[in-house]
């Protein structure tokens, strides 16, 4: 898998390189949070296609860390990284198309 997460000059690239670095650390969280979600959406709609059974669904739910419930989800769409690289990817375009 190709390694496509935000590079670091991610402001640089979008022409942001002069913001005050508060703005860009809350820049990078928004960022975050966006794939993060959308990386879910994505992979909940891949899990209710494979209509899990009543204790698979409490298995997922029930994991206690982020990290677990992350290695929890893999065991049911092992895809998960490359849906997450294809958002990093997505998101890095629409921010360049709007500059």
């Amino acid at each position: 898998m190709k390694n496509t997460a935000l590079p670091r000059n991610i402001f640089e690239q979008l022409g942001l390189a002069d913001l005050p670095e508060q703005e860009k650390m809350d820049l990078l969280t928004t960022m975050t949070e966006l794939i993060l979600k959308r990386t879910m959406v994505r992979v909940g709609e891949r899990l209710d296609a494979l209509n899990l059974s009543e204790p698979e669904r409490k298995k997922i739910m029930e994991v206690v860390s982020d990290e677990e419930r992350f290695v929890t989800i893999q065991q049911y769409v092992p895809e998960m990284p490359d849906i997450m690289q294809e958002e990093i990817v997505r998101l890095r375009e629409e921010m360049a198309a709007v500059k």
